[in-house]
């Protein structure tokens, strides 16, 4: 939330890499499973997560920033009944009207 970090999907190692802006460094990588393809965060800075959309799995993951740690996934029997491709791969926050 306050640019200090960056965080990246990487499908192929199942895992968001954390990043320190400051220093280009990665930190730690925190396992998602079976394909993480994108991240969100959404605009509310009260809302302090990220979701992330794994098509592997047709879940969205749902992280802690500050903490960098999972706090659960998001599953929907519609993820999965959707045609014509069931995977989540693009997550995106809308803003609280």
């Amino acid at each position: 939330p306050d640019g200090a970090r960056v965080y990246v999907t990487d499908a192929i190692s199942e895992c968001i890499w954390e990043i320190d802006t400051a220093t280009n460094t990665v930190l730690k990588p925190l396992p998602i499973a079976n394909n993480p393809d994108s991240i969100a965060l959404p605009p509310a800075a009260s809302r302090l997560r990220e979701y992330v959309a794994s098509s592997g799995t047709n879940t969205v993951s749902v992280v802690d920033p500050l903490l960098f740690t999972p706090l659960g996934t998001v599953s929907d029997p519609l993820m999965v009944a959707v045609p014509p491709d069931p995977s989540p791969q693009t997550v995106v926050c809308a803003p609280e009207v």
